[in-house]
């Protein structure tokens, strides 16, 4: 009985397995999932996380495999017999490739005469036709950008911190405006988040209020809440607006793309939505405001579905206030880490809610953002020529000299180590300065300094592996040169007949706009 039982289940469990696997095949969010792991940036971000741990998988694999062909476990198969070549799909399992009647059978390689074992060489024949040359360039700004947010990340506090030691021998009053002053201007750089800039101004508030500690802390939050809102306006008004007007921004953003589309039908729904409030609150904040003057979203309506984001301004800045007690009790430590967890927990919550929203405007109003617009004819046709040069002009390997790749991979080889040994042997790298400690006991560089030895000698390899990849990208911009001439030649003279096509496409899609419910959402065009 208990073995029927468990049989029972198991083959519920893989009739569930197949029918999740199957719905979300369907899903357009999982199609938009499964283009954006082909794209040559994710490949790059894999590179440089798991590049460190890939030589002692080639060499496991080697020595694995050695040990086999010397105990003769693979055997030796007649040519008759000869194993087909394997390719591997999508969902990551192996499949045979039937070959051609003409084709000789011999001529595939034995498991036996392979250096690697068969999953690796599978895996290397898989990944032989990416375009290395882009995704391993990729590799060298993902590393390098993520060695700058590190140090960066590290100057911040010490940025804030003098301006605390300037701000607190100031009046109460102009505390404040040189504060909101300071906090605008970090919410105009787009790599600076908003946590940090509330954590000044609860420290910077707070602590210099007149009327003591209580009233500094809802000044602070009120202080914080403003320059929220007003950052949103000029945001979106005077970064947005100004660069909407330019086919090539809008063109590098994607908003014809089906993935800003969704957000775009989000943020237009009349009223104020969930969705509207997760993605106005919980999105990124220099990507959204931008993104929202970008696609001309109404200022008044971001600004009302923004005002609820005092539930993650308030515990954020009350987290600031807070360290500023934490020498007179342990409690107080204590719920600054409670004010800051919560602060963690609600953005997050607001980022799935608005993951969730957009994911269901894909799949419920997957026509309307995937039908071709008028308005976009020209964005459209960016996108077909980048397209048309990337498919018709590629560098590849085999076009860079001994010296060159030599130069290529010892660079990337620099920046990827000195990427992970900034994240992973942070303490011995840099020291700790929090935005609350004194600024007169700042140690920029020494052993007990902010920069150890191991921090300045990883900059100085940072910057050499990117002069490494400076000269790679005058040999690749040499080479393209050449190649885009002659491809923008041909585009030029195709332009006028792929519009033409274009727009009776959009027309098209217009007529049949809205489309028949019995047809599923989806426009029926020829």
């Amino acid at each position: 009985f208990v073995g029927a039982i468990l049989v029972m289940g198991w083959i519920i469990f893989l009739r569930l397995r197949m029918a999740a696997a199957e719905w979300l095949e369907e899903m357009p969010l999982w199609r938009m999932v499964e283009s954006v792991m082909s794209m040559s940036i994710v490949k790059a971000a894999g590179i440089c996380c798991i590049g460190p741990v890939l030589p002692f998988v080639f060499l496991t694999s080697i020595l694995n495999q050695s040990i086999r062909r010397r105990r003769t476990l693979h055997g030796r198969m007649s040519s008759a017999l000869a194993p087909r070549p394997l390719q591997i799909l999508r969902r990551g399992r192996p499949a045979p490739v039937v070959p051609p009647e003409d084709s000789d059978l011999t001529a595939v390689p034995m498991p036996g005469d392979q250096w690697l074992t068969d999953r690796v060489h599978r895996f290397m024949t898989y990944i032989g036709d990416w375009d290395w040359v882009s995704i391993l360039r990729q590799a060298y700004l993902l590393s390098f950008a993520f060695t700058c947010y590190l140090v960066c990340s590290r100057l911040l506090n010490v940025v804030l911190a003098f301006l605390i030691t300037i701000l607190s021998g100031l009046p109460f009053a102009l505390i404040i405006v040189a504060t909101v002053a300071c906090g605008i201007t970090c919410f105009l750089l787009p790599p600076v988040p908003g946590a940090p800039v509330y954590l000044f101004t609860g420290l910077v508030i707070a602590g210099t209020a007149p009327d003591g500690f209580e009233t500094g802390c809802v000044i602070a939050i009120v202080v914080s809440y403003i320059m929220k809102l007003l950052a949103c306006a000029i945001q979106q008004v005077g970064i947005g607006g100004l660069l909407g007007t330019s086919l090539y921004i809008k063109a590098q953003v994607g908003v014809n793309k089906p993935l800003i589309r969704a957000i775009e039908v989000v943020l237009r729904e009349p009223g104020i939505t969930v969705g509207k409030v997760a993605i106005a609150c919980g999105g990124p904040d220099w990507p959204t405001s931008v993104l929202a003057g970008l696609m001309g979203i109404s200022l008044v309506n971001m600004e009302l579905v923004t005002l609820p984001v005092v539930a993650f301004v308030a515990p954020c800045t009350m987290s600031g206030a807070f360290y500023l007690k934490k020498a007179e009790s342990e409690a107080w430590d204590r719920y600054a880490s409670l004010m800051l967890n919560f602060t963690v927990v609600s953005a997050l919550m607001q980022q799935l809610v608005a993951a969730w929203c957009i994911q269901d405007a894909l799949e419920s109003r997957n026509a309307e953002v995937t039908r071709p617009l008028q308005k976009n004819i020209q964005l459209d046709w960016i996108d077909f020529c980048r397209n048309e040069s990337d498919s018709c002009w590629t560098v590849r390997w085999r076009d860079f000299g001994c010296f060159l790749k030599f130069i290529f991979i010892f660079g990337l080889t620099l920046e990827v180590f000195v990427a992970q040994m900034f994240y992973w042997g942070s303490g011995s790298c840099f020291g700790e300065f929090a935005v609350s400690d004194d600024i007169d006991t700042l140690v920029f560089v020494g052993s007990d300094g902010l920069l150890k030895m191991p921090a300045l000698m990883g900059l100085g390899l940072s910057m050499l592996g990117f002069v490494c990849y400076w000269i790679i990208g005058k040999r690749v911009g040499m080479l393209r040169r050449v190649a885009e001439r002659d491809t923008s030649e041909r585009l030029q003279a195709y332009e006028s007949i792929w519009k033409e096509a274009r727009l009776r496409l959009c027309l098209q899609a217009e007529k049949a706009w809205p489309p028949p419910r019995s047809q599923g959402g989806h426009i029926p065009m020829e």
